[in-house]
């Protein structure tokens, strides 16, 4: 099993540009998948990506389901 990145709730809130309660609320109502270590809260890498992928909105015109990234 390969660990990977966790990051701490006022991390998640700083790249998302978010207050750690609003995070908070989503990780209430289940929006994002967490961990719990040791009573602390960590998001892992994944889990924060697919909750970034599944409330993506499509730029008209785009392809659904594309995923194209400007380098």
């Amino acid at each position: 099993m390969k660990v990977q990145k966790h990051f701490s709730l006022r991390e998640v809130a700083e790249m998302l540009n978010v207050s750690v309660d609003c995070l908070r609320t989503q990780l209430e109502k289940r929006r994002v998948a967490f961990n719990k270590v040791g009573g602390r809260i960590r998001i892992a890498e994944d889990d924060l990506q697919a909750f970034l992928s599944r409330n993506r909105i499509a730029a008209h015109g785009e392809a659904i389901g594309s995923s194209k990234r400007e380098a």
